[in-house]
């Protein structure tokens, strides 16, 4: 028997008459914006961005980080190959990248049209998804390879938060539709590929050259400042038994000249000029010492000089010293290099304000290769070779040890505590203020007649500079 239709339990309209129309399906209501989350990151991005400036103003002007000295953490990364992506420093694009995800951020809001505001957000997206990649290749190789850099990590830091909370807050919303979310993600994909793998295949020069004709000081001279210096010096050697009598006194053994008397060329010994065996002047004639009495590679007798300033415990001075080496050695007795220690340290060096942790004893370091060399200049070389090799020097104690089993107890401590030492410290000291006050305190410094290097450079950069500036060019 068949059944009789279901009845229909659409309620009668209350109008008699009336049109019934179907129930429409309701849309889930837009996520909106989480505009508190927007706002602390908009903060964070004003951090990542004020860092990353100042950043790329040291890069380009090649100036000095405030609180970082050379050859700290800070500077080593600045220094490294990793801080640029074809010469163009990339705290450069980090600028662009934080400034333009943080304008964006503005017109993602607000009452602009909902074209505007899905354009927008995309842009957010795209430079949130580049500032996680980047800052977490940049805080990865800081960690691994290069050293902590306490401003580029607080840049990185910002940035990371920032891009996270980004994520969050425009990731999720739905107003308007996220339609142009994939290709976001894929630009961001292949801008962080083209970056790294940059960095990979392109190795910059580690080092820059200037005429020293642009370094020259403009204010106190050179002499006055040294001098003044070797009045506080009297307890810069902490491994002498006794201090040296005259430590106070003037290195060249004269009174200083007053600022508007002729400068003469200042030199770390008593005498003049004219009195030394093999005299060389740097500076155009502001600096003059005697070959035969400063530690060399080669010999003094050999035609052509340059000047090497190096510290012991500097990371790129270690770097470098082979490569000396094999200059030296590839021109014979054409090329000497005087090798004068130079230590990062605020104990025995007034340029320095604040010692980092690598350079902690750099000053006694130097006193021990000074004293070796003026004990007994011929086992210098091997007492140095010994110290330059690894990435870091040996303890004092056994640099201490190395020396008196190459030059004997006596000589050793005798040597250690002759007031040369301390001069020619400080000698070199000053030679390297001219470049410091002048922006240039990058180490190691290779002065080649009247152009000076800073930093770790090639042989065949180094060659170059020998042909350029001396004109002395190897033989296949």
């Amino acid at each position: 028997m068949p059944r009789p239709p279901k009845k229909s339990r659409q309620k009668p309209s209350p109008h008699p008459g009336a049109t019934v129309t179907p129930a429409v399906e309701r849309s889930a209501p837009a996520t909106p914006v989480n505009m508190a989350t927007v706002q602390v990151a908009r903060v964070l991005l004003c951090v990542a961005l004020g860092v990353s400036i100042y950043l790329a103003w040291i890069s380009f002007t090649h100036g000095s980080l405030a609180g970082c000295g050379p050859e700290s953490e800070c500077d080593r990364v600045l220094q490294s190959r990793w801080s640029r992506w074809f010469g163009v420093p990339v705290s450069a694009f980090a600028v662009l990248v934080d400034a333009t995800t943080l304008l964006a951020t503005f017109a993602s809001v607000g009452g602009a049209p909902s074209a505007v505001r899905a354009g927008a957000r995309s842009i957010v997206l795209l430079g949130a998804t580049l500032i996680l990649g980047a800052g977490s290749w940049f805080v990865a190789l800081q960690l691994f390879a290069v050293g902590i850099c306490p401003y580029c990590m607080t840049a990185h830091a910002a940035g990371l938060v920032a891009a996270v909370l980004l994520w969050i807050a425009f990731g999720r919303a739905t107003d308007p539709a996220p339609d142009r979310l994939r290709p976001a993600l894929i630009s961001a994909g292949a801008a962080l590929v083209i970056l790294v793998g940059g960095q990979l295949v392109y190795k910059p020069a580690t080092g820059r050259e200037t005429r020293i004709t642009r370094m020259m000081p403009t204010g106190p001279n050179v002499p006055d400042l040294v001098a003044a210096t070797q009045s506080v010096a009297v307890a810069t050697n902490p491994l002498a038994v006794a201090p040296p009598s005259d430590s106070a006194t003037n290195p060249a053994g004269t009174a200083v000249p007053s600022t508007n008397a002729p400068r003469p060329a200042y030199t770390p010994d008593r005498g003049p000029v004219s009195a030394m065996k093999r005299p060389f002047t740097i500076y155009q004639g502001m600096f003059a010492f005697d070959l035969e009495e400063v530690p060399v590679i080669g010999h003094s007798t050999n035609a052509q000089a340059v000047v090497s300033l190096f510290d012991y415990s500097c990371h790129h001075c270690r770097l470098l010293h082979p490569l000396l080496q094999e200059m030296q050695r590839a021109f014979s007795n054409r090329l000497v290099i005087a090798s004068l220690p130079m230590p990062l340290d605020e104990k025995c060096n007034r340029t320095i304000k604040r010692t980092s942790a690598p350079h902690t004893n750099a000053c006694a370091y130097a006193h021990i290769g000074l004293a070796v060399w003026r004990a007994n200049p011929a086992r210098h070389e091997a007492f140095d070779d010994w110290l330059m090799t690894g990435p870091e020097p040996p303890p004092v104690d056994a640099a201490v040890n190395r020396a008196v089993s190459l030059v004997g107890s006596n000589a050793f401590v005798t040597a250690l505590n002759d007031p040369w030492v301390e001069r020619q410290l400080q000698f070199d000291i000053g030679i390297y203020d001219v470049a410091f006050r002048s922006g240039h305190g990058a180490m190691p410094q290779l002065i080649v007649g009247n152009t000076i290097s800073e930093g770790v450079r090639t042989l065949d950069e180094l060659l170059k500079m020998l042909a350029d500036n001396l004109g002395l060019k190897s033989t296949p």
